[in-house]
């Protein structure tokens, strides 16, 4: 395979780079994925703890946030173990 590579040139760069480029395209999708659904999980406890303890609209928004936060913190994490 050395000897291929010899004679090709930047062929087999071209091939690392459109193999490793896919790796890495998948991989982004994924954390953005595992993001969104934290953003979104995060997001409804969060809101769903702001009602449970009696805050009005503003109070449930602004722990909803809170937990959207959290969310894409622990989605990152999370892509990040795979």
């Amino acid at each position: 395979m050395t000897d291929g590579c010899k004679t090709k040139g930047f062929q087999c760069l071209e091939t690392f780079r459109r193999i490793f480029s896919n790796y890495w395209i998948r991989l982004r999708r994924m954390i953005k994925l595992l993001i969104w659904i934290g953003i979104f999980f995060g997001g409804w406890i969060g809101w769903w703890i702001g009602e449970k303890l009696g805050f009005e609209f503003f109070g449930a928004f602004i722990i909803s946030n809170v937990g959207s936060i959290a969310g894409v913190f622990i989605g990152w994490k999370i892509a990040q173990e795979l």
